[in-house]
């Protein structure tokens, strides 16, 4: 009897512990996200979006995502009000099509030009610990996105606005996006209102 109590409690063990590594390696990496609440405009419609962004294209994201230092009396995005970041991130994405133009700066946006965006996201210094606001999960390599941006007169970019609501996977192949946003019903609104009009 000891011995079948035994190898039921091994096998338990045995159970739990590939448990745990299928859930690890689903994850990717062992990366903890730190989400920290922000109070973000809850957009009733698309076309309220569009007026307070600057640029909405479709783009395809190519990487080479590096961390950027804040210094600490820099407020990150106007519609941000609690600020805990201690940076931002950077990263380069492929311009696909311009769906909105931004006028004054027509030529940082050709099609096929490749430039650097803002995320709202920094990854902490000597630690696997990614600080975010919300829902909003990181562009993915490779991954085609509508996005709404922004541009950030002090640093002379584009950043994404309003969080998860300035990025939506065309084709519903970035899985974080999907879990994370499944529940937020003005994110599903809006990106039904996004794909049908700009797909």
């Amino acid at each position: 009897m000891a011995l079948i109590k035994n190898k039921i409690f091994l096998l338990v063990g045995i159970l739990v512990t590939v448990t745990v590594l299928i859930l690890i390696s689903n994850l990717g990496t062992d990366v903890i996200y730190d989400r920290s609440h922000a109070n973000v405009l809850e957009y009733e419609s698309l076309e309220e979006l569009e007026k307070e962004v600057d640029l909405v294209i479709e783009a395809q994201v190519i990487g080479n995502s590096k961390n950027v230092k804040n210094p600490t009396e820099v407020k990150e995005s106007p519609y941000q009000l609690e600020n805990p970041y201690v940076g931002y991130t950077t990263t380069d994405i492929k311009v696909k099509k311009v769906l909105i133009e931004d006028v004054q700066r027509q030529k940082l946006t050709n099609p096929e030009k490749i430039i650097q965006i803002i995320e709202p996201m920094y990854q902490v210094e000597g630690e696997n610990t990614i600080i975010t606001f919300n829902d909003y999960s990181p562009l993915m390599k490779g991954n085609n996105y509508i996005l709404f941006l922004t541009w950030h007169e002090e640093r002379e970019q584009y950043e994404i606005h309003a969080l998860s609501k300035g990025k939506y996977s065309v084709d519903g192949t970035d899985t974080d996006e999907e879990k994370l946003t499944k529940d937020n019903k003005n994110y599903q609104d809006l990106r039904k209102q996004v794909i049908d009009k700009y797909k």
